[in-house]
């Protein structure tokens, strides 16, 4: 009987039933080379929670571990963080620094992953520094901490410490990238689970001190109630500044005027940074909501809004810099100059209860 080219719609279920004769079974039906049914190239050897039992049977039966075992890259990948079942890859000559696949090699995946348990379990078995920075072009710490989310920080200080020891060295750019990664974290520590803000931010210490970098401060989020105050003299600078004292970690901002950082800032960074790749209905309702923030009857220079107001009108996912730039510019001179905060909760339920010349009267009333 001529046996399948996929896997089972189920194998994974089978994998962790822990019935080892139901996984042998399997491939009384399917080829030992079969793979998954989705447009990949993932066999057997990419499925989670196999054993060096479940490896040793596959190997048997001639599952090759150092060729595509999944996405171009080799069985080793996806196991680097069970030690037990590197060691069995190993044991049936996988290769720990074969060049294949996203980034080259193994430990350069791991690093880029930020998967600390992978780096070590690699590195314990001759993964080579060298052989993956010359893969990748570039430093293996710098890989691991421009690929840092905070959730990460933790594993990044871990694998940090292990490719320092191995000999790796920092750069230019290592001081800016630990920065970042400081500055993200400071940016939404509020929002952080109470529970684990303490052991990041200490193990966020323990980064600053192992690169020898000035802390991050702490940032002073605005209280809803006293104005609005900026220190910088240019309006970049002062946009830095009212992104960090008035836009939350997620969510609508508590105030009208940290709404309209808080927007004008996500059609920026989708326009400029992400190039509008992911520009969809919701920035264009973003767009419709901070036309409607910019109402002239708020207190706003009317001649701002105006240009504000066509800037707006003409925006699309290719829009130059320039216009962005000068959208974001009105905006934040529109905050500067009315530094008086008021709630955004205030002006929604204006928005649902009243007609249009009552609102208008009421909104005036919240500036006085």
């Amino acid at each position: 009987m001529k046996k399948r080219k996929t896997l089972l719609d189920n194998f994974q279920e089978i994998i962790d039933s822990g019935d080892f004769q139901a996984f042998t079974n399997v491939f009384e039906k399917c080829e030992i080379t079969a793979t998954d049914r989705g447009k990949t190239t993932c066999n057997a050897l990419s499925y989670r929670s196999l054993t060096p039992k479940h490896i040793q049977f596959l190997v048997d039966r001639g599952l090759d571990v150092n060729a595509d075992c999944g996405f171009g890259e080799p069985a080793i990948d996806f196991h680097a963080s069970n030690k037990e079942n590197l060691d069995c890859l190993i044991k049936n000559e996988a290769d720990v620094n074969l060049v294949s696949g996203f980034l080259g090699t193994p430990l350069a995946r791991a690093c880029f992953s930020n998967k600390a348990q992978a780096v070590k379990n690699l590195l314990e078995v001759g993964a080579s520094v060298k052989i993956a920075e010359e893969c990748i072009g570039i430093s293996l710490l710098d890989e691991t901490l421009q690929q840092c989310s905070n959730i990460a920080i933790i594993d990044v200080l871990e694998i940090s410490r292990m490719l320092i020891a191995q000999g790796c060295k920092s750069t230019d750019k290592t001081k800016m990238l630990v920065r970042e990664i400081g500055e993200r974290f400071e940016f939404y520590r509020e929002g952080f689970n109470p529970s684990s803000v303490n052991e990041y931010s200490d193990a966020l210490n323990e980064l600053y001190k192992l690169y020898d970098v000035e802390p991050v401060s702490r940032i002073i989020k605005h209280d809803g109630k006293s104005a609005i105050a900026v220190k910088g003299k240019i309006w970049q600078e002062q946009y830095n500044e009212l992104w960090k004292m008035l836009v939350p970690a997620s969510g609508s901002a508590e105030t009208v005027q940290g709404e309209m950082i808080r927007v004008v800032g996500m059609i920026s960074h989708e326009i400029l940074d992400n190039g509008g790749l992911n520009w969809d209905n919701r920035h264009k309702q973003m767009l419709s909501s901070l036309s409607k923030l910019l109402n002239p009857n708020m207190g706003w220079d009317k001649k701002l809004v105006a240009e504000a107001t066509g800037i707006i009108g003409k925006i699309t996912p290719s829009t130059s810099k320039a216009m962005i730039d000068r959208l974001v510019e009105i905006i934040v001179k529109c905050v500067v100059g009315n530094p008086k905060p008021i709630k955004l909760t205030d002006i929604e339920s204006l928005q649902k209860k009243d007609s249009s010349k009552g609102l208008i009267s009421r909104i005036k009333s919240l500036f006085k």
